[in-house]
C-alpha cells in the first residue's frame, strides 16, 4: 500500500517537470497565519510554449509508483486534453493557458481559486489576450462566473466524468 505522501511526491515531481521553462508563471496563495500553501496556479504565457513542451503529452512513468498510476488512463486523458485544446485553439499560441489550478481541501470554498484566477486574468487582460483552460466539473461554475465559455468536452470513464474546454475572450 502506498501512502498519500508518495502520491504528493509523484505529483510534485510532475509539476516541477511540466512547470518549468520559458513563459511559465506560478502563483501561490499562502496562509499568512501558518505559512501553509492554500493553493497554486500554473499559467503558460502566450508564445511558442506549445512547440517546445506540451504539458499534456507525457505519459506517467509506471516505474515511479505503479499503484498510483494508471498509465493507460493517464495517456487517454493527456492526449484527449491536447486534442480538445487543439480543436478549440488550432495552431494558435497567442493566448494564456491555465495549465493547473489546485486548492488544498482545508481552503476550498474560501475564495482561493478565484483569487488565483483573477491574478492570472489580470496578466492576460494587460496584454488583451484570450485565456484557455480545461475545467473539471467542480470548477466549471467558477469559470462561468469569470466569463469563460464552453467550447469543447472530453468525456471520460464512459461519460461519467467530463472535462470542458473553455475560453475567455480577450479584454
Amino acid at each position: 500500500m502506498h501512502t498519500s505522501e508518495e502520491y504528493v511526491q509523484l505529483r510534485t515531481e510532475r509539476l516541477r517537470k511540466d512547470g518549468t521553462g520559458p513563459g511559465k508563471h506560478w502563483h501561490v496563495a499562502v496562509d499568512e497565519t501558518n505559512g501553509n500553501i492554500a493553493g497554486f496556479a500554473a499559467w503558460n504565457a502566450p508564445g511558442d510554449w506549445q512547440g517546445h513542451k506540451d504539458v499534456h503529452v507525457d505519459a506517467v512513468d509506471p516505474d515511479v509508483n505503479p499503484a498510483l498510476c494508471d498509465e493507460q488512463l493517464n495517456t487517454v486523458v493527456r492526449q484527449g486534453l491536447t486534442e480538445m485544446r487543439r480543436n478549440i485553439m488550432g495552431d494558435r499560441s497567442d493566448y494564456w493557458y491555465l495549465a493547473t489550478l489546485g486548492v488544498h481541501p482545508d481552503y476550498q470554498g474560501r475564495g482561493v481559486a478565484k483569487m488565483l484566477l483573477q491574478h492570472g486574468l489580470r496578466m492576460a487582460d494587460e496584454e488583451h489576450k484570450d485565456v484557455y483552460l480545461a475545467s473539471s466539473p467542480a470548477a466549471f461554475p467558477l469559470y462561468q462566473k469569470l466569463d469563460f465559455r464552453e467550447l469543447g468536452r472530453l468525456p471520460l470513464l464512459g461519460g461519467r466524468y467530463v472535462l470542458t474546454g473553455m475560453l475567455r475572450y480577450a479584454r
